[in-house]
């Protein structure tokens, strides 16, 4: 099983749009998906229609108070399975966890043999919770949009990726929310020129159809299969797939 983090410490950049669509395009190629909702807002586990405070979460598999097996949901969808969150996630503390940084890589030598990949959405963050993610982590998706804020804050992300990924990660960007402009296309050669970073070919379009998606509970695929966003996203998964096996 490969891990792929969805990862940015700004708010607002399709990060669980993101992680929810390429997971469930990867079901779509035939892979199986584990989504892991490391976000104490749950908004993965509300996409998925699986946020319960009742019920075991990833908190319960971060402090080991719950087998991995219970605390894995299945979705709607053939080959698509989630760790939901919830709030509680928010009160979780450092000495709380089952095995330090590395309880999330262990939990995944457990349940990884059931998934081709494990597609974690990440909390706005830079704390001990992205410490486990990236300790856990064979890859890093950023999402970006194109604008001044995103551009000035890459360097502390790829800081953090460095750093939490003892140097092993790097990361690539992901442009969503794309406007075709010379501005746009401007902060996207800022992006590869003066922050050296790895910018992925596909972007995702801004597009109406990612709110009815959300709205609806549902991919964009099945929410929407001819919108820009849903053909960028499974352009992007096919990329994301190609380059890997390159």
């Amino acid at each position: 099983m490969k891990t792929i983090a969805i990862y940015n410490n700004k708010g607002g950049i399709a990060k669980t749009t993101t992680a929810v669509n390429f997971a469930y395009n990867l079901t779509c190629l035939g892979y199986r998906a584990l989504v892991v909702d490391m976000d104490p807002q749950g908004n993965a586990s509300s996409f998925f229609q699986k946020y319960d405070l009742s019920k075991p979460s990833v908190k319960e598999l971060l402090t080991g108070s719950n087998a991995p097996a219970r605390c894995i949901k299945r979705t709607k969808y053939k080959g698509l399975d989630i760790i939901p969150s919830n709030i509680n996630l928010r009160y979780l503390r450092p000495d709380e966890l089952a095995g330090g940084t590395d309880t999330l890589r262990r939990m995944g030598a457990v349940y990884g043999s059931r998934y081709d990949y494990c597609v974690i959405d990440c909390p706005p963050s830079v704390d001990f919770l992205i410490e486990v993610i990236m300790a856990a982590a064979d890859d890093v998706i950023i999402p970006i949009k194109p604008d001044c804020f995103s551009l000035d804050g890459l360097s502390t992300v790829q800081d953090v990726i460095q750093e939490f990924g003892c140097g092993r990660l790097s990361g690539r960007c992901l442009v969503t929310q794309f406007y075709q402009n010379k501005n746009s296309v401007a902060i996207i050669s800022r992006v590869v020129d003066e922050q050296a970073a790895a910018v992925y070919d596909n972007v995702i379009r801004r597009d109406s159809a990612v709110d009815r998606s959300l709205t609806a509970h549902k991919p964009l695929t099945r929410c929407a299969s001819r919108a820009r966003a849903a053909q960028d996203y499974m352009d992007f998964t096919k990329e994301y797939l190609e380059q890997e096996a390159g």
